[in-house]
């Protein structure tokens, strides 16, 4: 019996100028990315040079269980981890110990034969139903502590292709 195909797809979620829900504590913040912050601020630094240090601790991924018509697209509830999570731009804020960010990565999600075959069938469905954007999560990670980026100036999600794998 030859192995059933699974179909999944690529869809590339994007946040823009967003900030952790959660407080954060000083001293979860690594070291390394404390003094990178602190010469950004005293003018010693630019975002360019902070932007590759603040990648290491930024991470995403796509939690179908936030969608509440989730079953009707994915194959499975189980969180997805982000690939190519990548930092695009940071913004300090005053009194704030972390920096606002702007990221992207992409997600590669296990779906149903109802899963919509292209990028205007998408935005059709999620007109009608739940935005993918419910099911996109980027945060900051250091070790065990997790700060989710929750308060999202714009978010995305695109369609980036589809795929047949077993």
């Amino acid at each position: 019996m030859a192995a059933r195909k699974k179909r999944t797809v690529r869809l590339s979620g994007w946040i823009h100028r967003t900030s952790e829900s959660d407080e954060c504590a000083a001293a979860d913040v690594p070291d390394e990315l404390k003094r990178a912050l602190k010469a950004w601020k005293a003018g010693k630094a630019t975002e360019r040079d902070v932007l590759p240090i603040a990648q290491k601790y930024v991470a995403a991924n796509f939690v179908p269980e936030n969608l509440s018509d989730a079953d009707e697209l994915f194959s499975s509830g189980d969180d997805v981890e982000g690939l190519d999570v990548a930092v695009d731009a940071l913004f300090l804020e005053e009194g704030r110990l972390l920096p606002k960010v702007s990221a992207s990565a992409v997600f590669v999600v296990a779906v149903k034969a109802a899963f919509p075959a292209d990028e205007e069938a998408l935005a059709q469905w999620q007109e009608d139903n739940t935005p993918l954007t419910d099911a996109v999560n980027f945060f900051w990670r250091f070790g065990d502590t997790e700060l989710v980026l929750g308060e999202v100036d714009e978010a995305g999600v695109d369609f980036e292709d589809a795929a047949q794998t077993s």
